[in-house]
């Protein structure tokens, strides 16, 4: 099944929303719930550290940018 995926903007708190790619904003609200609770503050480099296989993240330009692994086209 080829579905389409879009970025959304999702403001969960703090300076700057995250940007999720999924198939509707409720999947990415979803997403960005389960972010809030397994992030944990950017390390020393700058890369957040996320469980395995599940989300990556970087910090660019003061924003956060997040791709769901399970949801992400790219």
């Amino acid at each position: 099944m080829n579905r389409k995926f879009k970025k959304f903007e999702v403001w969960v708190g703090g300076s700057w929303p995250i940007y999720i790619e999924a198939p509707s904003e409720q999947d990415a609200r979803a997403h960005a719930r389960h972010i809030l609770e397994v992030k944990r503050p950017p390390n020393d480099t700058g890369v957040w550290e996320t469980p395995p296989g599940y989300f990556d993240g970087i910090i660019e330009n003061n924003r956060q940018m997040v791709k769901g692994t399970g949801l992400c086209t790219t």
